[in-house]
């Protein structure tokens, strides 16, 4: 999730000749913070919290309240970032507008943002960050999947996002394709270019060799604007195309827990040096 990240919102609102503008998009449920609960000191208490907090304790699982919030978290942004990119790359879009970027309280438990009701961080995600991916300006890619095989060659189609107080002239588009070691794999850049203030532009095709990787590896792909802010980034998994071949001696394969694998299961381990 996303499997790819080619599409747009243009055949939902091609048909109006109003400003079309989303409401309440995303709406990305994140697990309770309860490390939020201390900072209720007046009338009003965090009694859903605690209750939330007491639940998962009864199951045996307090200890891993932050774990949840934060994979949750990151599940919640990757939401965000790709419903926020996908409609920043629909021309004619008149905007959005989020439920709140904070949780909104007004109604019980709605755990829609990315920061809580003091609009404070929740430890997952920071302005910088998601500046990247909803500003002004905000690099964009179309791609149709992000995992390849060695013998396949990665590609997106780079575009920009225009919307600042003044157009950008001469601008040159760079790009990086990155491990997670730092080193680069691949690396280009776009002819100079204008961005009109208000447009979507298209920029060019980055074509990216990964026949190099050899093991199953996690790569980053940044796009950005020269002397500027502006940047994105998104993950790739690249896996070599022919697989090592396991030998199975001495291992019983099924796909059903059948006699046999009944009788193994119930045979005393043994281990040795």
């Amino acid at each position: 999730f996303p499997s790819h990240d080619n599409g747009d919102y243009r055949a939902a609102i091609e048909k109006y000749t109003m400003p079309y503008v989303t409401h309440e998009m995303g709406q990305w449920c994140v697990y309770p913070n309860f490390e939020e609960i201390p900072k209720y000191k007046g009338v009003y208490k965090a009694k859903n919290f605690e209750l939330f907090q007491e639940d998962l304790q009864d199951r045996g699982m307090g200890e891993q309240g932050h774990d949840f919030k934060m994979a949750s978290g990151k599940l919640q942004i990757l939401g965000y970032k790709t419903e926020l990119e996908a409609s920043f790359r629909t021309v004619g879009l008149g905007g959005f507008q989020l439920l709140s970027a904070n949780d909104y309280s007004g109604q019980g438990t709605a755990l829609v943002g990315f920061l809580d009701p003091f609009w404070d961080e929740k430890g997952y995600i920071d302005a910088k960050s998601f500046r990247r991916y909803c500003n002004s300006t905000v690099t964009l890619i179309r791609t149709d999947k992000f995992v390849y095989t060695n013998n396949e060659t990665l590609k997106a189609n780079v575009e920009i996002s225009h919307f600042g107080k003044e157009d950008l002239k001469n601008a040159t588009v760079l790009w990086t394709l990155k491990n997670t070691k730092g080193e680069i794999i691949a690396k280009g850049q776009f002819d100079k270019q204008n961005f009109v203030v208000g447009t979507l532009t298209k920029v060019g095709e980055i074509s990216a060799n990964v026949s190099a990787i050899q093991t199953a590896s996690k790569l980053s792909l940044e796009v950005s604007i020269a002397n500027t802010e502006y940047a994105n980034d998104w993950d790739f998994w690249v896996y070599p195309q022919s697989l090592p071949t396991v030998s199975t001696e001495g291992i019983y394969v099924t796909d059903s827990l059948n006699a046999k694998a009944q009788e193994i299961l119930q045979q005393p381990i043994v281990t040795g040096k």
